[in-house]
């Protein structure tokens, strides 16, 4: 397993619902319960995401690859967008993946994900028995601010026959982000065939549940009973609360 020392992962997410379309029929999120409720998380489609870039990097060759000197790079689907052989965007299209972050106290974190701290944040162990632990599937997501570039060898293995979930050019595109999005510390757990749907994490607990700055008593009490419910009597409680020196996020028992 890689970096063996990061044994939790965490998932901000809001307590109340924002659109029709996550209601839980009386104001809640329906996704988050049902995070709690059966341990199920949503791997999205990475078309959906906001940022333009994510996941849609542009290939270029190399000058080599076309045996010119000439100078500057051209633009790989340019020249093969006629083959259907050269099927990346759709191999990314039907992969289902699940963001997670590194840290758990993240004030930009809290304010972006965590409904500007009144919502939760869920802490899932990683170890090398379940799916968190799977280095095939689960990498933490590297951060530039300049394209990779691939040869026109290199594109073989991600299409057709060829593809395999370890080629490198794969998962590049899949795990390579703006620099801009680096104070996310974010995992990605990657699911071929599962775009935007919620999957059953089967084998990986939720050992806490963090609650915001801001969170309201009663949607505390609305958290708990859903783990009341569902029988986790070893998950624990947490909360955060401001440093008194510093511009910083702590987290003690509830």
């Amino acid at each position: 397993m890689i970096y063996p020392n990061v044994k939790k992962l965490y998932k901000y997410r809001s307590i109340l619902s924002k659109s029709h379309d996550d209601n839980d029929g009386n104001g809640f999120n329906k996704y988050t319960t049902d995070m709690i409720a059966d341990n199920s998380a949503w791997f999205s489609d990475p078309n959906d995401f906001s940022d333009p870039f994510d996941c849609n990097l542009e290939f270029l060759l190399r000058n080599t690859d076309l045996g010119t000197t000439d100078a500057g790079e051209i633009k790989l689907w340019s020249i093969l967008e006629d083959n259907s052989e050269w099927e990346t965007t759709s191999k990314i299209k039907y992969s289902g993946v699940l963001s997670l972050s590194e840290s758990p106290n993240n004030i930009l974190m809290w304010s972006h994900y965590g409904d500007n701290h009144r919502g939760i944040c869920i802490e899932y162990e990683r170890n090398a028995a379940n799916l968190l632990g799977q280095d095939q599937f689960t990498k933490p997501v590297r951060y530039t601010d300049i394209y990779p570039k691939f040869s026109l060898e290199e594109t073989k293995g991600i299409t057709g026959d060829n593809f395999s979930l370890n080629n490198p050019t794969y998962q590049s595109l899949i795990y390579t982000k703006a620099f801009q999005w680096s104070y996310e510390r974010e995992w990605r757990v990657l699911q071929l065939g599962y775009p935007s749907r919620s999957i059953k994490l089967k084998d990986v607990l939720i050992t806490s549940i963090i609650f915001g700055l801001n969170t309201l008593q009663e949607h505390k009490d609305h958290i708990k009973n859903i783990v009341r419910k569902n029988g986790n009597v070893d998950l624990k409680f947490k909360r955060m609360i401001k440093h008194n020196a510093e511009f910083a996020l702590l987290i003690e028992d509830e």
